[in-house]
């Protein structure tokens, strides 16, 4: 370490997430330009490929369940495992589809914290769906939970990047980036 980590008493931590998750194929992601600032876990600006978009998994409530990273060795070797669970409250033919199209890939997951914070999950490379999707019909209202996680093979190496844009940071202008990337 070289600086104090401190409590931040002005600027108190806020648990949560917003109600919606954006959601980008990681191959499209790999070809997008990523800028970084010079602390290498900020990224300041992405520049997707023509004609690429991202969705959005949006929710009536906060939909996005404990999103977390853990720590692990291997070999010496310092990797994270991204994991986040995403609750899709459409039970509809066409989400179905789109849900079975999530489990054949690897895609890369932007969440919006209460606590005004960007973060990135599986940018380095990818999240997939780690277990079945899960759909009791009486829990959660019906809504399906998609658990998705760094595959055990291919932990990253980083922790989750943050997105802060560019110049200094407010977070409805970063999150507007965020948003136009996206597929209307």
């Amino acid at each position: 370490m070289s600086a104090n980590i401190a409590a931040a008493c002005d600027n108190k931590v806020v648990a949560g997430a917003d109600n919606f998750v954006a959601v980008f194929n990681y191959e499209d992601w790999q070809k997008a330009t990523i800028t970084k600032n010079t602390n290498f876990l900020l990224v300041e600006s992405i520049v997707l490929p023509s004609g690429v978009t991202g969705f959005k998994i949006e929710g009536t409530s906060p939909n996005i369940v404990r999103p977390n990273y853990a720590l692990t060795r291997e070999a010496g070797q310092v990797r994270y495992k991204h994991a986040i669970s995403v609750m899709v409250e459409n039970a509809s033919s066409s989400a179905k589809q789109q849900i079975y199209k999530l489990q054949q890939g690897r895609v890369v997951l932007i969440v919006f914290t209460n606590n005004k914070e960007i973060i990135i999950y599986g940018a380095g490379t990818g999240l997939l769906i780690s277990a079945e999707a899960v759909r009791d019909l009486y829990a959660n209202q019906g809504a399906f939970m998609l658990p998705f996680a760094t595959d055990d093979e291919t932990l990253e190496a980083l922790p989750p990047l943050d997105y802060v844009g560019t110049g200094v940071y407010d977070f409805q202008t970063a999150k507007a980036q965020i948003i136009a990337l996206l597929a209307a």
